[in-house]
């Protein structure tokens, strides 16, 4: 067979409505980069006094987590998103016009405003991750251009070649030596692909659609196969086309930094210059990336949030004694981060804002050295402003009123599908969903 490229894959993500940790299908495209988001198996070796003089007796399975670094296109229309994941949603507003307002903060309790499915297609199989929630997000602007965001992800299970008992007709039987519920992560509606294997070697294939999965996660009703299969056979998602709606990434040349002694009054200040070393962090801490590995369950439980952080580094030149001053004085700072697209209506223009509504200067080094420009390389900490009610905030506008989970196709019943159980197990489709 030829060798896999890369390109040719992709990256769908949906909102998970239902509960976190209940997958859908997911239909938004988002332009990737590069992910390095695996299951962790966390295999535990043995090695009992037993009479043998091997070091490893025994290899037996342990509590798995599902966590890695994502780099995608940072453009408006994806990007609520990415923020559900991060943040919790305080408002969503039409403005008129087809221009929307997204406003995202830190809430209490802490917690994103919900969890998403995310497919990864890798060759001819989808790597499905589902509960996925972000934990931190970083700019980066390619080539001093555009702008991409490198995310860390966790998620609560993932589901990609699953092992088969039997099947035939239309019933499918699944493997356990993974997951005690093996359909965990399948959705009513996937289209899969069912292969035959002939000493380790694929012997043939067929595609099939998913109609209904038993409440204990062992047997997959599909609308019809042709062949019969057993142990050691195994079937993934099929990969689906690929239609993106999405706009410009947001880029350098647009992205304006404003300081000023209040966030008000940053905002309506001008524009600071600054070079292109300077990046921001936008951190919503959790507990541990792999998640809570309580007991019963391979998999994590929950994705259990802590405290909320963010940093500003801030590279400009040397232009007078008030970077000094304002280090050595402890000045309070505000700093909106402005970052423009396209023209949506009028005046309005797409727009990621970052405004941080106090900062202390931790260092503010201007070292020399021969023949080379003087400059100020600021980190900024910032703090919780009791005037403002909060430390951060993060606003999208753009022409997107609302975000709708994914839904089962509509050749597909809803209603063939079962009802998920309390605890881990494969999901129904959820019903749609308005708002951010």
């Amino acid at each position: 067979m030829p060798e896999k490229l890369s390109n040719l894959g992709y990256l769908k993500i949906g909102k998970e409505t239902t509960g976190r940790g209940v997958a859908v299908i997911p239909t938004v495209d988002v332009p990737l980069y590069s992910e390095t988001i695996f299951p962790n198996t966390n295999l535990q070796t043995d090695n009992p006094i037993i009479g043998n003089p091997f070091a490893v007796y025994n290899i037996f399975p342990g509590q798995r987590d599902h966590n890695g670094d994502i780099e995608v296109m940072c453009e408006p229309r994806t990007l609520p998103h990415f923020l559900n994941m991060l943040l919790s949603k305080t408002s969503s507003t039409a403005n008129g016009a087809g221009v929307n307002t997204h406003l995202f903060n830190l809430a209490s309790p802490n917690q994103s405003n919900s969890s998403y499915t995310i497919d990864l297609l890798k060759g001819d199989i989808v790597h499905r991750f589902y509960g996925c929630e972000i934990e931190t997000l970083t700019p980066v602007w390619k080539n001093d251009s555009y702008m991409t965001m490198k995310l860390a992800i966790s998620a609560l299970g993932q589901v990609s070649v699953v092992s088969i008992a039997s099947g035939a007709t239309t019933t499918i039987t699944l493997g356990t030596e993974y997951d005690p519920s093996p359909a965990s992560g399948l959705v009513v509606g996937d289209v899969i692909t069912v292969v035959h294997m002939n000493n380790g070697v694929v012997a043939s294939k067929e595609d099939t659609t998913i109609t209904a999965i038993s409440t204990d996660g062992l047997t997959l009703t599909v609308t019809s196969m042709t062949g019969t299969y057993v142990a050691g056979d195994q079937l993934y998602i099929k990969a689906r086309s690929v239609s993106p709606n999405i706009s410009n990434p947001f880029n350098w040349s647009r992205t304006e930094f404003r300081f000023g002694i209040t966030a008000a009054a940053a905002l309506n200040n001008a524009h600071t210059p600054l070079e292109k070393s300077t990046s921001f962090e936008l951190m919503n801490n959790l507990e541990d990336k792999g998640g809570a590995r309580r007991s019963g369950d391979y998999d994590p439980v929950s994705l259990v949030r802590k405290q909320g952080n963010a940093s500003l580094t801030a590279k400009k030149f040397l232009n007078d004694g008030s970077e000094l001053n304002d280090f050595l004085r402890m000045v309070k700072k505000a700093c909106v981060i402005r970052m423009f697209g396209n023209l949506i209506s009028g005046t309005t223009f797409n727009e990621f804002r970052v405004t941080f509504n106090n900062m202390k200067l931790m260092s503010s080094p201007d070292p020399l050295k021969s023949g080379e420009i003087i400059y100020v390389e600021q980190k900024f900490q910032p703090q919780y402003d009791t005037t403002d009610g909060q430390a951060f905030s993060v606003s999208v506008v753009n022409d997107i009123s609302s975000y709708v989970t994914s839904t089962v196709p509509s050749s597909v019943s809803p209603s063939a599908s079962a009802s998920p159980s309390p605890s881990k197990s494969p999901s129904s489709s959820p019903s749609p969903s308005t708002g951010v």
